[in-house]
């Protein structure tokens, strides 16, 4: 077969018109990036290759063909291969092979298979990723999108440009284009592909959708619902982008020295907030998976300012102090520390890289009424009240021990700490560097940072005197 009249003969049929003109714009104003055209051996994408091959011809020395063979079907799949290197050498093009390595990775879910492709793809080097996607493939990623319980950015997928995350730019020319459309154009052209027996098997759910879904849908309504879900793609794009556009303003507003503060977002819509979370993420932690739930969770904290942290895996947790949020790293085994006699009108560091301050006060009226508010974040300061008598010239500042408890103000007994971090999910490691400040004869603890002071110690309207307790950040 003369592969390069037949893509001259499919390009006079399809005609650049057919391609998505967004892709076509980004095509036409390139002029030195690699192009790399993703090609199983399938109809959609043997179609892309030959038309894009066919209608930029000035292009041709920095294309490529790019076949990852996933080794899941024995000697088919080396066929499929050997179908592509052919192609690309009857198209004067180089070509590159990738292949799934199944003893390394046997799981060949749909996630997975996606996942060593993106990463072959990314190895190549080149700045533009061509696939085949076309209008099926918008319909069944949509009944897919709304069985997962996706948003704008799912139902909106796939998007004729996009960003890959894999440092290449992924391009679908054929989006607005129907399958049966691209098949016949195939075969008025007397172009062969090769058929994926994988393709019509059950296991996957993208072949349950197109082999029942899809269908149902198209039976329901007399309009045609690939042109509608086509159409439901694109405006939830529109929506994705402008959402995008007011959450970059957000962030660069809210980023500061590595945090997120929630101020500048007050007064936002949840989607906002949401897409603000989303960016500091990928920007503190580029590669790091994260369930909807965990997401969900740290979200609703940020925004309600709850003093808090959440585990973000790698000796590292997430920590909510105010309007703060940031990534702090935790080291595997805490730091071991010694306990220490603190004197008021002092700071003194913490192997947390925080410092408790401690300073002895004469409470006047305006300072009570403060107090007693209740107004006061436990999280990083607190009042100690002094009984008549109790100069208290030093207080002992000691790591955290499993058996400690006291009376937390307000609470209707004694609890442990233990119970008390876990309620307030301060993991493990944090808890050993957490300050116990203990304070009398019997040196009673009065506070640990995060938790309300202790019910003996509590501040009223005939208090005269107490310690200011601060618990801060040395950074």
């Amino acid at each position: 077969m003369d592969w390069q009249q037949k893509a001259l003969q499919l390009a006079a049929v399809l005609r650049v018109q057919s391609l998505h003109p967004a892709v076509v714009e980004r095509l036409r104003i390139d002029r030195t990036e690699h192009w790399g055209l993703a090609c199983s051996g399938g109809a959609d994408s043997v179609c892309m290759a030959l038309v894009i091959w066919a209608l930029f011809p000035s292009a041709r020395k920095r294309m490529r063909i790019l076949h990852f063979n996933h080794a899941t079907r024995g000697a088919a799949s080396a066929a499929d291969e050997q179908w592509v290197r052919d192609l690309a050498q009857a198209l004067d093009l180089g070509c590159e092979v990738g292949q799934r390595h199944p003893t390394l990775n046997s799981d060949v879910n749909e996630h997975a298979l996606r996942q060593d492709r993106l990463a072959f793809f990314r190895e190549t080097g080149c700045a533009y990723i061509l696939t085949g996607h076309h209008l099926n493939d918008v319909a069944e990623t949509l009944c897919m999108r709304l069985l997962r319980g996706s948003g704008v950015d799912g139902l909106s997928a796939p998007r004729p440009v996009s960003a890959s995350g894999y440092g290449f730019v992924g391009l679908r020319p054929l989006l607005n284009l129907k399958r049966v459309t691209i098949e016949q154009a195939l075969q008025q052209c007397g172009v062969l592909w090769r058929e994926d027996a994988s393709n019509s098997s059950p296991i996957f759910l993208r072949n349950r959708v197109r082999a029942a879904w899809i269908p149902l849908m198209q039976s329901l309504n007399e309009r045609d619902f690939l042109q509608a879900a086509g159409r439901t793609r694109r405006l939830l794009e529109e929506d994705a982008v402008a959402l995008d556009a007011a959450a970059d303003c957000l962030f660069r507003n809210a980023y500061k020295h590595g945090h997120l503060d929630a101020k500048p977002l007050e007064g936002s819509a949840k989607a906002l907030w949401r897409r603000v979370l989303h960016i500091w993420l990928n920007t503190v932690i580029p590669d790091m998976s994260m369930s909807a739930a965990a997401f969900e969770q740290l979200l609703e904290r940020w925004m309600a300012s709850e003093a808090t942290q959440q585990s973000a895996g790698r000796s590292q947790v997430f920590r909510v102090e105010g309007s703060r949020l940031t990534l702090v790293a935790v080291p595997d085994r805490p730091v071991a520390w010694e306990a220490f006699w603190a004197e008021p009108g002092n700071s003194y560091p913490l192997p947390n890289a925080k410092s408790i301050t401690i300073q002895r006060l004469t409470l006047d009226l305006e300072l009570k009424k403060h107090i007693l508010s209740g107004k006061i974040n436990n999280e990083t300061a607190v009042f100690i009240a002094l009984k008549t008598g109790q100069f208290a010239d030093r207080v002992l500042i000691r790591p955290w021990s499993p058996g400690d408890s006291y009376r937390p103000l307000g609470s209707p007994g004694r609890r442990k700490l233990q119970d008390v971090f876990v309620d307030k999910r301060i993991i493990e490691p944090e808890r050993k560097l957490r300050p116990i400040v203990c304070l009398g004869q019997n040196d009673a603890i009065v506070w640990c940072p995060g938790i309300p002071p202790a019910e003996s110690h509590k501040v009223t309207t005939t208090t005269k005197w107490a310690l200011r307790l601060t618990y801060q950040s040395t950074s």
